[in-house]
């Protein structure tokens, strides 16, 4: 990844984060919001920091059922939530989320292409979502 792609990254993580930020201060929730599309049980894909955020408050979440956390490489969890490497079959969930926003094209198709029956959207997506 060259320094044009690392900053590229970085602005779009930024960008997310500025969106949560704006959805939280309006009083928004991930998990009430995703419970209110019918959606009951999430994956986290990547943990990274927006990863880390979303898992922190979807494992709290009365609303939603964290599944699990998958991503491209074993990973040390802070919660007590199950991990799949993305190489492996994924179980059943209604939604994945992609906190890799940067690469989100790239991970759907990798998962399409896997078989994966889930909706698979990015973390960016449904914020923008929130934001109507």
């Amino acid at each position: 990844m060259g320094n044009e792609d690392l900053g590229n990254k970085n602005e779009f993580i930024i960008l997310t984060l500025a969106r949560w930020v704006r959805v939280l201060e309006a009083g928004g929730r991930i998990d009430t919001f995703l419970r209110h599309h019918g959606i009951h049980t999430v994956a986290v894909y990547g943990y990274g920091h927006l990863g880390r955020l979303l898992v922190e408050e979807l494992h709290r979440s009365a609303c939603v059922q964290l599944a699990y956390v998958a991503d491209q490489s074993k990973q040390q969890l802070d919660e007590d939530v199950p991990f799949c490497l993305a190489s492996e079959e994924l179980p059943d969930v209604d939604v994945i989320i992609v906190t890799a926003v940067y690469y989100f094209d790239e991970i759907r198709t990798a998962l399409e292409a896997k078989g994966v029956r889930a909706k698979i959207v990015s973390l960016y997506d449904v914020l923008n979502l929130m934001r109507g």
